[in-house]
């Protein structure tokens, strides 16, 4: 019968000692280096993450600012009249007008609402005029009309006669005034007249 070498206890240990130590390289590559790296993946996506939601709250916060921004402007722009006037209002353009027209020494001889002309987003009112006073009077009230009444222009005016020994003359002219369309007013183009 053969006979069995005695095998060297060192090289079975040298040899256990190797199988253990490539068993524990493959396990941690495998269980333990691969968690490893996707813990610190998991940790950089969360400080994005973190980021992304403090950049968002900032920009919800800035949204917010600006709304609120807006907001006060339309209200402070309301309280000094900004915006189309209502149609309502039209009485209270032709009373400042005479009351301008009387401060410059003019007279308002004609005072005559033309029918409304509907736009898609406005509309606008025509006045005819005809007034009677000094030149330089009618000039000044045209003048002081244009500034002082908002969304009020002179579209036309012409010089009807001129007295050179009453140093007076009269003015035919017409007045558009823009205003917001009636509550419930239908959009679209309609020309009344």
């Amino acid at each position: 019968m053969p006979r069995l070498r005695e095998v060297d206890a060192g090289t079975t240990d040298l040899i256990g000692a190797g199988a253990f130590l490539a068993v524990a390289i493959a396990g941690y590559l495998l269980l333990i280096h691969r968690p490893l790296q996707d813990g610190r993946r998991l940790a950089q996506a969360r400080a994005a993450h973190s980021r992304v939601v403090r950049d968002l709250s900032a920009v919800h916060a800035d949204a917010q600012r600006v709304r609120r921004e807006l907001d006060a402007a339309s209200q402070e722009l309301a309280s000094i009249g900004g915006g189309l006037p209502d149609g309502e209002r039209i009485d209270r353009y032709l009373a400042r007008i005479t009351v301008i027209a009387a401060a410059h020494g003019v007279s308002v001889e004609t005072l005559a609402p033309l029918p409304v002309e509907l736009r898609e987003e406005y509309r606008e009112t025509y006045i005819h005029l005809v007034c009677r006073g000094p030149f330089d009077g009618l000039h000044r009230m045209l003048r002081q009309i244009e500034a002082e009444l908002d969304y009020a222009d002179v579209t036309h005016f012409s010089i009807v006669r001129g007295d050179a020994e009453s140093a007076g003359c009269v003015i035919d002219w017409w007045l558009r005034i823009c205003s917001s369309p009636a509550p419930g007013a239908t959009k679209g183009v309609a020309r009344a007249g």
